[in-house]
């Protein structure tokens, strides 16, 4: 009957244990996506930059010769960064990993425009496709930032 009950113990405490040092690691889960862009002053647009990309991937936006850094994404989240401008339109390039993009955004008074960018390291192979009889495979690496542009006017609080 001892035995048992060592186990018993024994197991209890193996148990709150493992309870207690997977808690800080909860912590660092993927956070909920909460974020909104804000209205634009009146007479203004708005341009709201977007990075999924994640560990240290820098972004950084040359906007008509104005440097901004975009916070990396963390926890799942994008970093997002929200410019209001005149309107108007405005030719910007962007950099990350290694790799440089360069658009031009029209800015309307009133309007939200979200510039989402996305990309991996070029050495690595990011996406493979197969014939339908799955003989053939290509593989594709990133040779320029993904980029796509979104009206966010309407999530604008």
């Amino acid at each position: 009957m001892l035995s048992k009950n060592v186990l018993f113990k024994f197991t209890a405490m193996l148990f709150a244990a493992v309870m207690l040092l997977g808690l800080p690691a909860s912590i660092y889960a993927a956070q909920p996506d909460t974020w909104q862009p804000n209205r634009p002053p009146a007479g203004m647009g708005s341009v709201v930059f977007i990075t999924h990309i994640g560990k240290g991937g820098g972004l950084t936006i040359d906007l008509e010769g104005t440097t901004y850094q975009v916070p990396d994404k963390a926890n799942g989240v994008p970093g997002r960064l929200q410019i209001n401008l005149a309107p108007g339109n405005y030719t910007f390039s962007a950099e990350a990993l290694g790799l440089i993009t360069s658009h031009s955004v029209e800015v309307v008074a009133g309007q939200v425009t979200g510039i989402s960018f996305s990309g991996t390291d070029p050495q690595l192979v990011v996406h493979n496709t197969s014939d339908v009889d799955g003989a053939t495979t290509r593989s594709y690496r990133f040779t320029d930032l993904a980029v796509w542009f979104d009206n966010l006017t309407n999530q604008a609080r």
